[in-house]
Order: structure tokens, then sequence, then C-alpha cells
């Protein structure tokens, strides 16, 4: 057998063995005897298993037991009938059938007519579920219903401290004075001496600020397609007004979102949608217990005081 390195393997059993031997370094840390993993997954039927499928045949093979063009049945549903089904690939068998419960099962319709029955998932896998006609996939277009996730979440915290102290001093002296004497200027020597003038000034500035905003927004809102863009991206637009007596809300959100973005269930989440824009707005009693007078929105702007 051939290891899954750079050299061709001619058969998918050449492939099978050779798997790599990882040291587990972190497992085996402090330990004297170093600690190996085999990655026995890199076989190519995914497991261990393959080695035994492998094994199996080429024993039959030597002991006469199976031949070209012979039949093998395994009772199994797991990697082992996986593996199994792989040596049909060597031209030992024809066939490899397993029980009811197996994901390699083929019905008796089939068995029996084989060429008039193409095998498929639906007429073959015990597993087999048909997808619920609300998630079977539908090509999106204009006027088709969407559902936005919406999900907003912000916060910031900003801290300030700023500190300015200056000194100021002054010290002048006045020597020459000059006499006017309605013609000419002279010089007016004072008998108490020259005038002097001193001063000192201290100021001090400090401030300290804490700012600490979140928000959060979340709700689902059903979105129409209102343009479909040359390169497949949806232009998406939704609306919600709902009234209870006095109360309103109003919801609006426009976007533009890509088709691989939205799930097999028509939703997409807000992150996703790109240009886009939320509107919330509340009206009545409850609104009117939180909100802001125009005097309070006034004194917030200026900070008169």
């Amino acid at each position: 057998m051939k290891a899954g390195g750079a050299a061709p393997c001619e058969s998918v059993l050449e492939a099978i063995g050779g798997t790599p031997l990882i040291r587990l370094a972190r497992i085996g840390a402090g330990l004297r005897t170093p600690i190996y993993g085999k990655a026995e997954h890199l076989n190519p039927g995914g497991s261990l298993k393959d080695r035994i499928g492998l094994a199996i045949i080429e024993d039959a093979v030597q002991r006469g037991e199976l031949r070209p063009g012979g039949t093998i049945v395994e009772a199994t549903s797991g990697n082992t009938g996986v593996a199994l089904a792989m040596a049909c690939l060597a031209g030992q068998a024809s066939q490899a059938i397993a029980q009811d419960g197996s994901l390699l099962n083929i019905p008796p319709a089939l068995q029996q007519h084989p060429q008039n029955a193409p095998l498929t998932l639906e007429n073959s896998s015990f597993m087999y579920q048909k997808v619920p006609p609300e998630h079977e996939f539908r090509e999106l277009k204009i006027n088709d219903i969407i559902t936005v996730l919406v999900d907003y979440r912000s916060s910031m915290l900003s801290e300030g401290d700023a500190e300015n102290r200056k000194t100021n001093k002054i010290n002048a002296t006045l020597n020459d004075w000059l006499k006017f004497t309605g013609k000419d200027l002279t010089p007016d020597p004072q008998p108490n001496g020259p005038l002097s003038v001193s001063g000192n000034l201290q100021s001090q500035f400090r401030v300290e600020s804490d700012i600490e905003l979140r928000d959060q927004l979340t709700f689902r809102i059903a979105a129409y397609i209102v343009d479909i863009q040359p390169n497949g991206n949806l232009v998406i637009e939704a609306h919600r007004h709902i009234r209870i007596n006095e109360e309103i809300w109003e919801q609006s959100l426009t976007g533009v979102v890509r088709r691989t973005a939205i799930g097999p269930d028509r939703t997409v989440r807000s992150d996703e949608v790109a240009d886009l824009r939320v509107e919330k707005r509340e009206m009545g009693f409850i609104r009117d217990s939180y909100n802001r007078g125009w005097f309070q929105r006034w004194y917030d702007k200026w900070k008169a005081f």
C-alpha cells in the first residue's frame, strides 16, 4: 500500500493506511515517554475501519472464499460497511448489500429492476427526510417577503481628566514723567520718587468627566424585496405600525443584503444587511413619561449653568 504522500495512487485502496503519526506535545507535557496519535480519520473512508475492511477482503481472496464477481453482505450501517463497499472497487466483488437499516440499503424494487429506477437518497436512505414545503429552496423575486432579525447592541465608556494651573507676576515702574506746559513737553520728576505697580495672579482649573452609554435594540420584522441589483443583491424595505389606544409604535428598516446571507427559512440577521437604516418611534403616554421637555433639551444643548 502507498502512504498518502506525494506519490499518486492507482486505486483508492492504495491510499488506506500510511496515516501520519502526530506527537501530542501538550497532553504528554512533563512525561519522559512521548505520546503519539495516529490520524486514522485521514483514510479515504474517514476512519480506521478502512484497514479492517481491506484486511477482511484480502484474507478472503487469499483463502479462495471471495472471487471476482462475488457478493459481499455486511450487517452494518457504519464505517465498516463503507470500507467494505470501497473494496468492491478492487474488482473482487460486483456488489455490496447491507441490512435494511443501513446507509447502503437498496430497496427491493431497485434490486429487481435497477436499470429502470436510479438509486437516489429519497428511495435508498433510511435517514432521508423530505424538506418541508416552507423550507424548500425557491428563487427570491421582487415583492417576496423575508424576515430580518434586528439585534443592535453598542457600549461606550469615556473618561476624561483635565487640570490647568497658571501663575502670573507683574512688577512695573514708571521712571520718567512728562509735563505739558501748553507749548512744550518738559520732564516732571515726582517728589516722592518713581511710581511702581506690582501684582500676583494665580489660577487653577480642574475638570473630571465620566460617560457610559449602552444601547440595545432587538426585534423581528418582515421586509419586502423592492429591487434586485445587477450583481444579484437584494434591496429590502420594511415598515410596521402598531396602535393600541393612544400608544403608537412605528418601526422601519431599509438596506441591501446578499442572497447567500438569507437562510433556508428566509431569515437574515441585521449585521448581514449593508447600508442598514433602522428607525423606531414611540408616541403616547409611555413615551411622554420619560420624554425630555423643551427646557431640558435646551439646557442639555447650551449648558447655560
